[in-house]
């Protein structure tokens, strides 16, 4: 199957628009993922199929090859009418966070991971007291999880950093971890 990606990076969001291609056929996936949050692969967590997304529509487009210029007009339609506004609305790392405590539909994980994101987010825009909390609160869950062993030693490194007021450490190691994640995650050429 293969698949076109259609990228840009707004505040250190990753916001995407994937195209699959399964045989015969047109899948279109939206999501955002913060390059703040080491990575190795591109993540839909926060993410949703176009046609599923406020629509909640099924199917799949170009099934019928006599209707691919309807198709492709309902792809184009779609991405205005909901996935370029909702790129807008989660345009920041705050916003992000809103996003998530509104939990709304297109978030899609469980609360370690949840935790994670706020986590991350909060030293991003250096709210050290509310990283602190989402991150010890992920350590917490992370005990039941296995091979989350180097998300856990990066975590009580960056509550140590916030307990020992080490900030510039943090900015550093943020700034690490997004450079490792547009390395790992194969990013190049996205303003």
């Amino acid at each position: 199957m293969g698949c076109l990606n259609v990228s840009r990076i707004v505040s250190n969001l990753l916001q995407m628009i994937c195209f699959n291609f399964p045989p015969s056929s047109v899948q279109c996936n939206i999501a955002i993922q913060p390059l703040y949050l080491p990575n190795t692969d591109l993540t839909f967590t926060f993410g949703s199929l176009l046609n599923y997304f406020k629509n909640k529509e099924s199917g799949l487009w170009g099934m019928d090859e006599s209707n691919i210029e309807e198709d492709i007009s309902h792809i184009s339609s779609l991405l205005e009418r909901n996935a370029i506004p909702w790129f807008e609305e989660i345009s920041t790392p705050e916003k992000l966070i809103n996003s998530i405590y509104k939990k709304t539909d297109i978030i899609r994980c469980d609360p370690y991971f949840l935790e994670i994101h706020l986590g991350f987010s909060y030293l991003y825009i250096k709210n050290y007291v509310a990283a602190k909390m989402h991150l010890c609160k992920a350590i917490d869950l992370s005990s039941e999880r296995v091979g989350q062993s180097n998300y856990m030693v990066l975590m009580s490194s960056l509550v140590n950093c916030i307990e020992n007021e080490l900030y510039d450490s943090i900015d550093k190691k943020l700034n690490s971890i997004i450079e490792k994640t547009i390395s790992d995650c194969k990013i190049s050429g996205l303003v």
